[in-house]
């Protein structure tokens, strides 16, 4: 990816990297975000990472009633960490 590469589209897209890491490593994904954010649309993110040839029975998506910071709220943060801690024991 060079510099004009991420000029042309606006953004900077490092899913490929993520999906690759993930070939290469045993390690889960816990991809989350909020229902109310307008700076990063939820599906936004799963379709990266479909799309980055991740392996999907690794990675979990979450959805959380919160906007961009979703661990502002104290209900959103519990249920972060209880899906977090869920996902580590799972290992």
């Amino acid at each position: 990816m060079t510099y004009g590469d991420v000029a042309e589209r606006g953004y900077d897209d490092v899913s490929q990297y993520l999906g690759d890491a993930m070939r290469r490593s045993p390690f889960p994904l816990l991809m989350v975000g909020g229902y109310y954010d307008l700076a990063t649309p939820l599906l936004a993110g799963r379709h990266a990472i479909t799309h980055a040839g991740a392996p999907l029975d690794r990675v979990r998506f979450r959805a959380y009633a919160a906007g961009h910071s979703i661990l502002d709220e104290t209900a959103v943060l519990e249920d972060f960490v209880a899906d977090l801690r869920q996902m580590i024991s799972a290992r």
